[in-house]
């Protein structure tokens, strides 16, 4: 799989994206990385698999589950990680913030989630999805919540500068499902969801699919329904505190991704003709 970057999958953002897809013993392992990320850079499979209360096998089935090719690679990828990401007092926004310390922590949340995302997506998606855009004879985007139809907004934009038809489809589950239900081949459906589960975005993309129109999914969830139902999902980066239901600059690294996307359709419709 062709990475954008050289950089190894960022570690520490994959564990906690896929967290809720381990087991509970590969949870073990992953709560041991994460919590002494410094010591499982210098230490050996069985090592790691002692300190959590597991056994090589696990340590092993999790390197696996979180896209490296054993644990050698898993090591470098947090020892990257344990260089340059910031302590969390660093980057989590406190009450007792001075203004300038809340700017500086934005631009930094915003900055890592940009590196991790072009870690982690493979350039291949991006040149995938803006192919299968150029080639739709109709494109609707279906997605809930202001954030997500902040983002539908800018997706329209984009595809319409380069030349694809495209309407945004939130009037309310019915009308979702009526519109998705009208798609054929030849038309492309996208669901913006930040969490890869909301519920109208599945369904709607579901009812396309059904039609015969293709699925392409935008989230910050790898592994999430959203992912399992479409033909092709752009998995963006989110770093910030879990706690915020909007985390500050959450949406930043999914701009990023369109404007790839964007980009690489402008490229082929226009300066490759």
């Amino acid at each position: 799989m062709t990475e954008m970057t050289a950089r190894p999958r960022p570690c520490f953002t994959t564990i906690r994206a896929l967290y809720g897809e381990l087991t509970e013993a590969e949870r073990r392992v992953a709560d041991y990385i994460l919590s002494d990320p410094g010591q499982v850079a210098v230490s050996s499979i069985h090592d790691v698999a002692r300190a959590s209360g597991t056994g090589p096998a696990t340590v092993g089935r999790l390197c696996t589950k979180l896209g490296y090719a054993g644990f050698p690679k898993l090591k470098v990828a947090v020892a990257v990680e344990v260089y340059q990401t910031p302590d969390r007092d660093g980057i989590d926004v406190a009450a007792n913030d001075r203004d300038s310390d809340v700017i500086r922590k934005v631009f930094t949340l915003a900055e890592q989630s940009l590196r991790d995302t072009s870690a982690w997506i493979p350039a291949t998606d991006v040149v995938r999805c803006a192919e299968i855009l150029l080639a739709a004879r109709r494109t609707e985007i279906y997605a809930v919540g202001g954030l997500s139809i902040a983002m539908a907004h800018v997706f329209q934009h984009r595809l319409m500068v380069a030349g694809v038809p495209c309407a945004i489809v939130a009037g309310g589950e019915q009308q979702e499902t009526l519109a998705a239900g009208l798609l054929g081949a030849g038309d492309v459906a996208i669901g913006i969801s930040k969490s890869g589960v909301t519920a109208r975005v599945l369904g709607a993309l579901e009812t396309a699919a059904a039609a015969g129109a293709r699925t392409i999914g935008l989230s910050s969830s790898p592994g999430s329904p959203l992912s399992q139902i479409t033909d092709l999902t752009l998995v963006a980066s989110a770093a910030g505190d879990p706690g915020w239901s909007h985390p500050p600059a959450s949406h930043v690294s999914m701009h990023a991704l369109v404007d790839a996307v964007y980009v690489i359709m402008l490229r082929r419709r226009y300066l490759e003709e």
